[in-house]
């Protein structure tokens, strides 16, 4: 309500208010909530540390968004050091639930070698899982690429594997 203006004026320290209330009482979107205003300063004071604490205790219930971002908090070393392959493990559970940005996320790693061992069928397949959908061309062009340097016959399977694949359910969705 206070977040967005609906039914009253837009007030973020007051959106924050709530949000703590209900994500005290365990609420998974109200804390995903609190480290996204924590990140961008609405409403209390940016503090990258208290963001990563919430997508955290979001992240740890389930919460695909949140892990997707204690993934990149990992990666660009905001709030918490630096470390691709925590990051990599991040990515990898919001991924496995169906986050594209994570999937593409992931697909990056693997295909730059970074907290994973450099594997390109790894890419394509994580690529093409977030093509599916994503309508977004650099998505496309990051997946081509990683398939033009696999055989035919990794390809084939990769894609057999990408059209059998469905995201895992959490107990918060």
């Amino acid at each position: 309500m206070y977040e967005f203006g609906e039914g009253v004026s837009e007030n973020h320290v007051e959106a924050v208010k709530w949000y703590r209330l209900a994500a005290d009482q365990n609420n998974v979107e109200a804390q995903y909530m609190l480290g996204m205003k924590s990140a961008k300063g609405e409403g209390v004071p940016e503090n990258d540390a208290e963001a990563v604490k919430w997508f955290r205790l979001a992240g740890d219930r389930g919460h695909a968004r949140a892990q997707r971002f204690v993934g990149v908090s990992y990666e660009q070393g905001r709030g918490i050091p630096e470390n691709y392959a925590e990051a990599v493990k991040w990515y990898r559970l919001a991924a496995e639930q169906g986050d594209a940005d994570a999937q593409v996320l992931l697909g990056f790693k693997y295909d730059l070698g970074k907290g994973v061992p450099q594997d390109y069928a790894e890419a394509y397949f994580w690529y093409s899982i977030a093509a599916a959908s994503l309508s977004n061309d650099e998505v496309f062009e990051l997946r081509d690429q990683a398939r033009a340097v696999l055989p035919d016959n990794v390809v084939i399977d990769i894609q057999a594997r990408a059209a059998a694949w469905q995201p895992k359910v959490t107990a918060s969705h």
